[in-house]
């Protein structure tokens, strides 16, 4: 059985600079460099929990979780102040939601069951496949293909959705890295809806994980705090970064990315 991790016991000896102020500059730097590549920031916030705010593994999920509904509840807002409403993309977005739902509770839950070597091991992973993502998106531009027939289009979206909450669920991430590329070549849809789905599902998700989190006593007053002034200033980082977006390199962009998620795989397998 692994031991519960008391955020009350953790948190309350860091400095109170750590516990709102640097959240802040971290979610404003992570937010930005995010939302230039058009992902959600929960995998480059990683290292920063974890090394520079000094958070225990499983209380850097739980606040990561927190982080990523304020992010994506914000950019699905966004979204559909844009106009950008996933219409006639009901069955997906249905199926995703509800596998979402049972796999963000259950990953919450195996999270919380292994130790914290395999965990740690498992994170390293997540990153690494991120990793890739980004090398792929340097050299290859997405395109819609429909894979499913309308028949098992509905149970294919269950498990699709399944299988990012379960993720979701043990890294603390809301899923959006792996949405949006399974969305546009199994399903078909156009990228700037798959996105849209993407934070929709996200939403969702993000909560059951974090209901079941919270049974653990991971989530406090002081996580709270630590999570909210993060979201703060991430969602203050993705609304700077739209003003870069068009003086800044993708390249250059994702390099720095790359590099950030490269240190945290080395620093956790080193751990």
């Amino acid at each position: 059985m692994v031991p519960r991790v008391v955020e009350s016991d953790v948190l309350a000896k860091i400095p109170l600079v750590k516990n709102a102020l640097m959240p802040t500059l971290v979610g404003l730097s992570t937010g930005f460099l995010a939302g230039l590549v058009g992902l959600g920031g929960a995998e480059l916030r990683m290292p920063f929990l974890l090394y520079t705010i000094s958070l225990p593994l499983r209380l850097m999920i739980a606040v990561n979780l927190i982080v990523s509904l304020i992010v994506s509840g914000s950019s699905f807002l966004a979204r559909l102040q844009s106009g950008l409403l996933p219409v006639g993309y009901f069955i997906p977005s249905l199926g995703m939601i509800i596998g979402s739902l049972g796999g963000g509770f259950l990953g919450s839950i195996i999270s919380h069951k292994v130790s914290t070597r395999k965990l740690k091991l498992f994170l390293a992973m997540i990153l690494s496949v991120v990793i890739v993502r980004l090398f792929i998106d340097i050299y290859i531009e997405l395109t819609p293909t429909r894979f499913f027939s309308n028949t098992v289009e509905f149970p294919s979206a269950i498990l699709f959705g399944f299988i990012i909450g379960l993720i979701a669920g043990v890294a603390g991430v809301a899923g959006g890295e792996y949405h949006i590329p399974g969305l546009v070549l199994l399903f078909g849809l156009p990228l700037k809806t798959a996105g849209t789905i993407s934070q929709l599902v996200s939403v969702p998700t993000v909560l059951a994980s974090m209901v079941k989190h919270n049974q653990y006593n991971t989530i406090g007053r002081r996580s709270m705090l630590v999570a909210v002034t993060m979201g703060a200033g991430s969602v203050l980082g993705v609304v700077l970064s739209t003003y870069a977006l068009l003086r800044v390199p993708d390249s250059l962009i994702r390099i720095v990315f790359i590099g950030i998620l490269s240190y945290s795989v080395i620093r956790l397998l080193r751990d």
